[in-house]
């Protein structure tokens, strides 16, 4: 999550494509594998605790449509497509929410494990 919110702020994945001219989607792969494999543990273990599941599925929804909206920003050869702006406030969005909504679901299994370990 760290690492996600320094590329957004940073611009890092923006600046490495334009760097190496390679999408940074294709470059960020073996690390989306890696997230991926922790995703599915993260929503197993959440699942099992009962808190925050929700919060999380909705969270993973928003960042996969957040990239299929950036997916069709930019359209054949990387330019940008008419409505450009529009769209991008929306991915932007869906990009910010899918992190307030896995916050949230980390922040109520946390509380689901206090509340465990108090009883």
């Amino acid at each position: 999550m760290l690492f996600v919110a320094a590329d957004e702020f940073g611009e890092i994945h923006e600046r490495l494509e334009r760097i190496t001219g390679v999408d940074w989607q294709i470059l960020y792969a073996p690390l989306g594998l890696v997230a991926a494999s922790l995703w599915v543990l993260v929503g197993r273990r959440l699942r099992g605790l009962g808190a925050g599941f929700g919060l999380f599925v909705g969270g993973t929804v928003c960042a996969v449509v957040s990239q299929l909206i950036e997916e069709v920003e930019y359209g054949a050869n990387d330019q940008r497509v008419s409505g450009f702006d529009e769209l991008v406030v929306g991915e932007e969005v869906l990009e910010m929410l899918a992190a307030v909504f896995v916050g949230l679901a980390l922040l109520a299994a946390l509380r689901t494990v206090h509340r465990q370990k108090q009883a």
